[in-house]
């Protein structure tokens, strides 16, 4: 068994603040399964917030992981707002290696989305429903590793379609970039770089991210 919980503050001016709780179940070397619960979820739109509605969040997961070379996981999620919209939507994503090498591995990825919501029209986007599905290559190159210390780069570039309801179907694509530098076997540092085209109530939008963190294991 694995349980994660987290607290949330200051998401939104009303300053209330958020829980959730997720579970997971290990039943064999491959298969697990799990659930989570998120109350004021911190996957509510902002929108939404500017408007006072938050949401609630409960859903189930599963995941088959045959060995390093391939994996498949997704689940089902419900969302209640407070302005009486009920968002559902299902997820399944996976990877398959195509190629594996001491300093160079390479990935084909897939993913697929869809979701429908009960009230349109709302202040947020909510589409009536809407279906998403992408393909992608994960690039993994291991530039330099001594002992407990490695600098591994990552290129993972999708690509794919997006439609929603009465709105019509665009491509859509997205290219990340990642550093990760191991400092020893209890500290990593990461730095990134994401650039996507999405497709938002019948009109294209870029988008551009930068991303750092830190993994301290103690």
């Amino acid at each position: 068994w694995t349980a994660v919980s987290e607290v949330t503050f200051g998401r939104d001016d009303s300053g209330d603040s958020g829980f959730s709780v997720s579970v997971d179940r290990r039943l064999n070397d491959a298969w697990s399964v799990g659930g989570v619960v998120e109350l004021n979820s911190s996957t509510t739109p902002l929108r939404a917030y500017r408007e006072d509605i938050e949401s609630d969040l409960a859903g189930i997961d599963f995941t088959y992981r045959r060995d390093e070379s391939f994996g498949i996981n997704g689940g089902l999620r419900t969302q209640d707002f407070s302005d009486s919209n009920t968002k559902n939507s299902a997820f399944v994503d996976g990877h398959w290696r195509w190629v594996t090498g001491p300093r160079y591995k390479l990935d084909i990825t897939g993913a697929a989305y869809a979701s429908s919501a009960s009230e349109i029209p709302t202040p947020y986007f909510n589409p009536a429903s809407d279906r998403e599905l992408q393909v992608g290559l994960d690039n993994r190159w291991l530039q330099y590793r001594r002992y407990d210390q490695s600098v591994l780069h990552r290129l993972h570039v999708q690509a794919g379609t997006y439609d929603q309801k009465n709105l019509g179907t665009d491509g859509i694509w997205s290219l990340d970039y990642d550093v990760i530098w191991s400092v020893d076997d209890a500290l990593d540092l990461r730095g990134g770089w994401r650039r996507a085209k999405r497709f938002y109530d019948g009109e294209s939008e870029y988008q551009t991210f930068y991303r750092v963190g830190l993994d301290w294991r103690f």
